[in-house]
C-alpha cells in the first residue's frame, strides 16, 4: 500500500528530523536563477506554495482506511537557502491498523529563488516495512549525500551523482502544477531517489470530479514511474487530478497498489497565514512513525 510517497499516499509529513537524522550541513552556493526557474519560481506563489494545506481521505474500494495531509505551509531556511518545505503525512484508521499499518511522512526543500529541490526525507512504516533517510542535494557539485538508518537501527552514508536540475519525487509533483497543462501533451522532468530517472508525464484529458471538497474541474494526469513514488511503487500506474485554474490543486488520486487500487479524495483546503515560520501542518502527526 504504497501510496504514500506521490501524495504521500499523500504521506509526508513533518515538523522536524527524527532523532537517527544528522544535521544537514551547507552544500554549494545555488548558481544564479536562470529566467525558466525564475518563472517556476514566480509560479510556484501563484499556486500557493508556503501558506497550503490540503487534507485527504484515503479509500481503499468502497473502505476509508485511511487520511493524508499534503502542503507547504511554511518558508524555512535550509542549507543557508530559503526554501518552500514541502510536508506529506499518511496513517491508517484504528481499525485497519491491524489488516495493515501505515505511519507514514515525508518532506522535501524547494528553493524559493531557483525552484531547485534541495533534497528530501523519508520517514515510512508500511505493514513491516521501515525506511528512514534524509537526502540533501548539491546541484554545482552534482552529488547528494543520504543519511539511512536500516531497520536494525544501524546508520549508513551514502553518496552519488546526480543530474542537473533533478528533482525528488514530491518536489516533482510540484514541478507539476507549475506547468502548462493541456490534454494530449506530454513532458518529462529528471528526477533522483538516490539513483536518476526520468518521470514522464502524460496529459490525458479534462474531467469533472466530485469530492467531500466539493465539485471540480480537472485535468487528468498520469504520471509514468519508474521509481518508488510518492504513492505508488514502480510498474503501477497512477492518475491525478489537478483543478483546471492557475492553482492546479491535486483534488484526487487512485494508483495501483499491491493490495489492489486506492484513492485519496480531497476533503478540505486550508490556507495558512503567509508569515507563519513554524513548520507542520495542522493536521499532521509530528510522532515519529509506530
Amino acid at each position: 500500500m504504497r501510496l504514500l510517497l506521490w501524495l504521500g499516499a499523500p504521506a509526508l509529513l513533518l515538523s522536524g528530523f527524527p532523532l537517527f537524522a544528522l544535521e544537514p550541513g551547507t552544500t554549494g552556493q545555488a548558481n544564479a536563477p536562470s529566467p525558466e526557474s525564475s518563472a517556476l519560481a514566480e509560479t510556484a506563489r501563484a499556486i500557493g506554495l508556503g501558506r497550503e494545506e490540503y487534507i485527504y481521505s484515503v479509500h481503499w474500494g468502497v473502505i476509508k482506511v485511511g487520511r493524508s495531509t499534503l502542503g507547504s505551509p511554511a518558508v524555512v531556511e535550509r542549507s543557508s537557502r530559503t526554501a518552500y518545505h514541502l510536508l506529506s503525512s499518511a496513517r491508517t484508521l484504528p481499525f485497519f491498523d491491524t489488516f495493515y499499518k501505515v505511519r507514514d511522512r515525508n518532506e522535501a526543500w524547494l528553493d524559493v529563488a531557483t525552484f531547485q529541490s534541495l533534497g528530501f526525507g523519508k520517514y515510512l512504516r508500511e505493514g513491516r516495512f521501515r525506511r528512514h533517510e534524509i537526502v540533501d542535494f548539491d546541484h554545482e557539485a552534482g552529488r547528494f549525500t543520504a543519511l539511512v538508518k536500516k531497520k536494525d537501527g544501524t546508520e549508513i552514508t551514502e553518496q552519488g551523482s546526480i543530474k542537473p536540475g533533478a528533482y525528488d519525487v514530491m518536489s516533482a509533483l510540484y514541478w507539476i502544477r507549475t506547468q502548462d497543462l493541456v490534454p494530449g501533451k506530454e513532458f518529462s522532468v529528471d528526477v533522483n531517489t538516490r539513483k536518476d530517472w526520468p518521470l514522464k508525464v502524460r496529459v490525458l484529458k479534462r474531467e469533472k470530479v466530485r469530492t467531500p471538497a466539493g465539485e471540480f474541474d480537472c485535468l487528468v494526469v498520469e504520471p509514468m514511474l519508474r521509481d518508488e513514488g510518492i504513492f505508488i511503487q514502480k510498474g503501477k500506474s497512477m492518475r491525478i487530478w489537478f483543478t483546471n485554474d492557475a492553482r492546479k490543486i491535486p483534488v484526487q488520486v487512485k494508483a495501483e497498489v499491491f493490495i489492489g487500487s486506492v484513492r485519496a479524495e480531497l476533503e478540505e483546503i486550508v490556507y495558512a497565514d503567509p508569515s507563519r515560520t513554524a513548520v507542520g501542518l495542522r493536521s499532521d502527526f509530528t510522532d515519529t512513525p509506530e
